[in-house]
């Protein structure tokens, strides 16, 4: 077999690109691959709000405009504004986000926010209740797809939560419902600890259940709790940290990070991976006291952003899944953020990452199933100049095969399996030989191509004819 590609196809698009890619600016989403930062007001940086950064281009940020006033916050009141982040998985990419009114006495709201473009286009609120004190509000949120949990702390005791810590959202019609934590005070901790940080449980539960990162008196410990059930949360990692724990990330695999804030005298910033198979962890520390992690899950990569300055670390450490990486193979780098009046310039309070690849649709299996690895592209993200390849998997025999890349998806049937690429605009068909599994996509990795999308699917043939996987689309960066 030879490759079937199309030059004119991919070249005529280029040519484009210009007019495509402005057009594809004006997104209804948080663009692949890159970062939502949440920002709280702060008087020495300036107010707070939402931006949307692409970690791979400096002077990226953009601010999100159109946001509640309480998003945004009041410099006088320190600590107000937006206070934590999540993107809707999907083709909505809907921003979750919790406020901090900064003042004791006033509502505290969450919000399910779509963008036209990087400015809010109508959207649904979600009253919680009141703030006690300057500090109350919402710490952290975690996206569910048809729900969505909110962590609160400070609250007064009233309606809809009435003391409750979890607050359940529900998408379809704004409303709101406590999540009923049992057992409290958890074991080693007082009646006072906060939730401070939460994170959408993964591997090995097969259930919807969040990760709770429970402060006390200057130490923390991560909890599990099924939601939107609740019950008595059980520690989930078998053991304490120094520290307050202010975020919560959680890997596809089911990793846990979490990161910490005022950890002794020297040792500020713990940043600390935790394999909820092992019970396994360790701390990197530059310096410093960090509020929001994220995870990059298809690159081993994660960000971090730290307290009390306009400044985010974006790390990269490698780890195969099921080991902890060491400490001393991680590598930082400072993410581009931008300066007060340019785009939210307060204090860091959340972070939220867009994935890139991604996959869509439903794969046809045959003898074998088909499918994409996401979990290997530490080394060629899809941006300008890198060598991007794609992984393809056959479990549990190989066949031949084609994998087709497209600049559009589709979804339709025909020959027994579902396409999930237009043909119509199709660019490239390549051979996929038995045991063939890497692909180079460095050719689409060019500078006009940034802010386009490709689709691709691998087409099998097997002797009871033929099999499919999954769609996948990256972006160029």
């Amino acid at each position: 077999m030879h490759s079937i590609f199309r030059p004119s196809a991919l070249g005529a698009a280029i040519a484009f690109l210009p007019i495509a890619c402005a057009a594809g600016r004006v997104l209804a989403q948080v663009p692949e691959g890159c970062y939502v930062l949440a920002r709280a007001a702060d008087p020495s940086n300036g107010t707070g709000g939402l931006s949307i950064l692409n970690p791979r281009a400096a002077g990226s940020a953009v601010a999100i405009t159109g946001l509640p006033a309480v998003l945004v916050g009041w410099t006088s009141y320190p600590g107000s504004g937006a206070s934590a982040v999540a993107i809707e998985p999907g083709p909505t990419g809907r921003l979750l986000v919790g406020s901090v009114p900064g003042f004791a006495g006033n509502p505290v709201y969450a919000y399910l926010l779509p963008l036209a473009g990087t400015a809010v286009s109508g959207g649904l609120t979600y009253y919680l209740g009141t703030a006690a004190t300057a500090y109350g509000g919402v710490t952290q949120i975690a996206d569910f797809g048809a729900f969505a949990v909110a962590a609160v702390s400070s609250m007064q005791n009233g309606a809809p939560l009435w003391g409750a810590r979890l607050a359940y959202l529900d998408k379809t019609t704004g409303a709101v419902a406590p999540i009923p934590l049992t057992g409290l005070p958890l074991t080693g901790f007082s009646a006072s600890a906060t939730i401070n940080a939460i994170g959408r449980a993964g591997p090995p539960l097969t259930y919807d259940a969040v990760y709770l990162g429970v402060a006390d008196s200057g130490s923390s410990g991560i909890f599990m709790v099924p939601v939107p059930s609740g019950g008595t949360p059980v520690q989930y990692v078998p053991y304490s940290y120094p520290g307050i724990v202010t975020n919560i990330a959680v890997e596809p695999t089911g990793e846990i990070h979490s990161v910490y804030n005022n950890v002794g005298t020297t040792n500020h910033w713990v940043y600390n991976a935790v394999n909820p198979y092992s019970g396994s962890g360790g701390s990197v520390v530059p310096g410093g006291g960090l509020n929001g992690i994220a995870t990059e899950s298809t690159t081993y990569g994660y960000a971090v952003l730290q307290i009390g300055g306009p400044t985010g670390y974006r790390v990269q450490a490698y780890h195969p899944v099921g080991t902890y990486p060491s400490p001393s193979s991680y590598t930082f780098t400072t993410l581009a953020t931008a300066s007060a009046g340019t785009a939210a310039s307060g204090m860091f309070t959340g972070i939220a990452w867009q994935p890139t690849p991604v996959l869509y649709g439903t794969g046809t299996p045959g003898a074998n199933t088909y499918g994409f690895d996401l979990g290997e592209f530490e080394l060629g993200m899809p941006f300008v100049g890198s060598n991007f390849t794609l992984r393809a998997t056959s479990t549990p025999g190989l066949a031949p095969g084609w994998l087709a890349v497209s600049f559009a998806p589709a979804s339709f049937s025909a020959f027994g399996i579902g396409v999930l690429v237009d043909p119509g605009a199709l660019i490239e068909l390549r051979p996929v030989y038995p045991g063939t599994s890497w692909f180079d996509m460095s050719t689409y990795m060019v500078p006009a191509a940034a802010g386009l999308s490709f689709c691709c699917q691998t087409i099998w043939f097997e002797p009871g004819g033929l099999a499919a996987s999954p769609g996948l689309r990256f972006r160029v960066q």
